[in-house]
């Protein structure tokens, strides 16, 4: 029955057919949203990235297999979008970090000094909170040392080294959303 209806269900949408689009809509969107807020713990984030599913969902129609899973088709997509969203904020967080570090030694430039001020206070006091090891693994690791120097620096294994920095990247990328509000963590 389940694959009678999935297969109804995307030749409907692959047919453009609205009324399928929205009840495909109605019956997917609490769970991809439910996945959406457990990776990014921010309704606002978890909303959009729903809403760019559906989108892509709606435009890439045609291209449907009704023979494949429709629930594991979306859930693909979102996963996909979510890992993309969050490389993406950490790239921002690491740019930010050599920013902060480039704008402090040319720090006789004032004009260097009023950007994004306010985001790298919240930046740098995200990176002191860190515990001592984890801050002088991200240290070094944004500063260009590979994760086998690090480890033998630091006397950890490789794989404690990839770990700390991926916790140290989601601690920072909540304590800016935190301390700066959603709107301000969409920029840059």
């Amino acid at each position: 029955m389940q694959s009678i209806d999935n297969h109804k269900l995307i030749q409907g949408v692959k047919n453009g057919d609205e009324s399928v689009f929205n009840k495909v809509f109605t019956i997917y969107h609490n769970s991809l949203y439910g996945m959406a807020y457990r990776y990014l713990r921010n309704h606002q984030l978890a909303d959009d990235a729903v809403q760019v599913i559906f989108v892509k969902l709606w435009t890439e129609r045609k291209n449907l297999d009704p023979e494949k899973s429709l629930y594991g088709f979306l859930f693909t997509l979102l996963k996909n979008h979510i890992l993309n969203m969050l490389r993406s904020d950490t790239r921002r967080i690491e740019r930010n970090y050599e920013y902060y570090y480039i704008s402090k030694a040319e720090s006789d430039n004032p004009e260097n000094l009023l950007i994004d001020k306010h985001y790298n206070d919240v930046l740098i006091k995200g990176i002191e909170s860190l515990p001592p090891l984890k801050k002088e693994i991200f240290h070094l690791r944004n500063t260009g040392t590979s994760y086998k120097d690090i480890a033998q620096k630091t006397g950890c294994s490789i794989n404690t080294v990839k770990s700390y920095l991926n916790q140290t990247r989601n601690y920072l990328r909540d304590f800016i959303s935190d301390h700066l509000g959603e709107h301000d963590t969409d920029t840059g």
